[in-house]
């Protein structure tokens, strides 16, 4: 269906999966990985680096895992970060000074003005069985993707 849509240039798949992302990409290698990871995750996982080892263009960490050094890091490996899920306005404006590129919320059109006080996009989210789907654009400057999804492991939420 992706390949059939001509649009594999514009579709992010992410999961918690690491496996999964490779898997996939041996089958669609033209579209780009995201690397979805929350602190609940195994220590080697949580970092974000098992993503980034599978060639995953993207990191979506929990945003309670951002820090400093941690977006620091994953920018220097030069990954885009999109963190979920942020409905908080103080929360939002933390990130925004860390520098991160996306957020993922449940309610984007309560933070747009935030949003709009920021230098990054809000990446649009809604609950469906586990399964977030949404809009994600990277910081200014960046590439822009026009869609993701977002297949999350039965005892995760995404979004």
């Amino acid at each position: 269906m992706i390949k059939a849509s001509g649009r594999s240039d514009e579709i992010v798949v992410s999961s918690f999966d690491p496996v999964a992302l490779v898997q996939f990409h041996r089958h669609v290698p033209e579209v780009a990985l995201g690397y979805i990871f929350g602190q609940d995750q195994a220590f080697p996982l949580r970092r974000g680096w098992a993503g980034i080892v599978v060639g995953a263009s993207l990191v979506h960490p929990q945003h309670t895992l951002c820090t400093e050094k941690t977006v620091g890091a994953w920018h220097r490996a030069g990954r885009p970060i999109n963190v979920w899920t942020v409905d908080d306005r103080a929360e939002l404006l933390r990130l925004a000074a860390l520098g991160v590129d996306g957020v993922f919320a449940n309610d984007p059109a309560a933070r747009s003005p935030c949003s709009q006080r920021c230098d990054y996009r809000l990446v649009a989210g809604q609950r469906d069985g586990g399964v977030g789907v949404g809009v994600a654009a990277a910081a200014a400057g960046g590439s822009i993707v026009k869609s993701s999804v977002n297949f999350a492991s039965p005892r995760h939420s995404c979004a």
